[in-house]
C-alpha cells in the first residue's frame, strides 16, 4: 500500500478520512452540475499543479464557481484565483455550488478558515518529514504560509 502524503494526513486529521474511487469523484461532480443545470469544464492546465481546476458555469455561461480539486478533496475559490502559484486565495464556504457539491458525500469541502490558517510548527513539521519525497522538498524550498498554498500549488 502506498503511503499517505502529509498534506492528506492533515485533511484527514482535521475532516476525517474519506475514501473515494475516481468514477465516484467524476459522478459526484457531474451530479453538483446537473443539480445546479450548469457545465464544469476544466480551467487552466499546468503540468506542475497539485490540483484540477474546474469551472461551473449555468446554461447562459454565467459563471457558479470555480474549484480546486485534489483527489476527492475539494476547495472553492473566488474565479480569480485559480493560477498554480496564487498567493493569498479567497476561498469560498458556502453558496449553491458548495451545497450541491458537499450533498453528494463522496468529496472533502475544506472551509475557508481552515485553508488560510498559517501552518502551524507540528504540520510543517509532518510535512518536512513526509514519506513523499517531493512533497518534503517542495515544502523546503517553497516555504509555503498557508494549508491552502501547500495543498494547491504549482510548484515545479
Amino acid at each position: 500500500m502506498k503511503s499517505l502524503d502529509a498534506i492528506t494526513q492533515l485533511v484527514w486529521g482535521e475532516y476525517g478520512e474519506l475514501h473515494s474511487e475516481p468514477h465516484e469523484i467524476e459522478s459526484a461532480l457531474r451530479l453538483a452540475a446537473r443539480l445546479l443545470r450548469c457545465r464544469a469544464t476544466p480551467g487552466p492546465s499546468d503540468p506542475y499543479r497539485s490540483f484540477t481546476t474546474l469551472i461551473y458555469r449555468d446554461q447562459h455561461g454565467q459563471h457558479v464557481g470555480t474549484l480546486l480539486l485534489r483527489g476527492n478533496i475539494v476547495a472553492l475559490v473566488h474565479p480569480d484565483d485559480t493560477e498554480g502559484l496564487m498567493v493569498g486565495r479567497r476561498y469560498v464556504g458556502a453558496g449553491p455550488l458548495w451545497d450541491a457539491l458537499s450533498a453528494t458525500g463522496k468529496l472533502l469541502m475544506l472551509s475557508p478558515g481552515w485553508l488560510s490558517a498559517d501552518l502551524t510548527a507540528p504540520e510543517r513539521q509532518l510535512l518536512l518529514a513526509s514519506p513523499d519525497a517531493w512533497e518534503r522538498y517542495s515544502v523546503h524550498y517553497w516555504k509555503p504560509q498557508t494549508r491552502g498554498d501547500t495543498l494547491f500549488n504549482g510548484w515545479d
